[in-house]
């Protein structure tokens, strides 16, 4: 991070010459502020960044940070199914992401004679497919390579209509995030 060098008023007064270590500080100055370097004045009002503005972030699977909070679009579907056809339990697009993520999330049947399917889905297509014919919840996580746009959707059904499949404990975890913090910011200025 760069510092923040305070310049005296007496520096910048008229006739004074602009020599390049003040130059320097001036450059340097600027990159401080927006670093948020101690000393430096602090952005606010229009000078603070809307999300829609901020790049992309690259990340790799991990559960170190969620991304089901900000950068993404999550849709939760049908948690409860009797259909032997998938249905969308959860959905999630990365908006601000790109790179890998860990998708968790956890299944069981109702009657251990039926068998829940549990599939991931990357743009329509088949990542990988769990089953279980436990009556508890079985853990499953997948690591996925994606680019920001793509849907990747968790989908169950039971492999007989008398029972159901149930789908819980859905999250979205990788090596970093973009992460809220509160800000302070005039009505007029957004």
């Amino acid at each position: 991070m760069s510092t923040y060098t305070a310049i005296l008023s007496v520096e910048t007064d008229p006739g004074k010459p602009v020599k390049s270590d003040l130059a320097k500080r001036w450059s340097d100055n600027w990159i401080g502020g927006f670093a948020g370097a101690a000393g430096a004045p602090r952005l606010q009002g229009r000078g603070i960044m809307r999300f829609s503005e901020y790049p992309i972030l690259t990340v790799t699977a991990a559960a170190a940070f969620s991304l089901q909070v900000n950068g993404t679009a999550v849709v939760l579907g049908t948690v409860n199914t009797t259909s032997t056809v998938d249905v969308d339990a959860h959905t999630v697009t990365p908006i601000k992401y790109t790179g890998g993520a860990r998708f968790n999330a956890s299944h069981l049947t109702n009657n251990a004679a039926a068998t829940s399917t549990l599939s991931l889905f990357k743009n329509n297509v088949l990542v990988i497919a769990f089953t279980t014919t436990s009556t508890t919840a079985v853990a499953r996580t997948v690591d996925v390579n994606f680019v920001s746009g793509d849907v990747i959707e968790w989908r169950h059904k039971i492999s007989v209509n008398t029972t159901s499949s149930v789908v819980s404990l859905f999250s979205t975890t990788a090596s970093n995030n973009y992460t809220t913090v509160p800000t302070t910011i005039a009505g007029l200025d957004l």
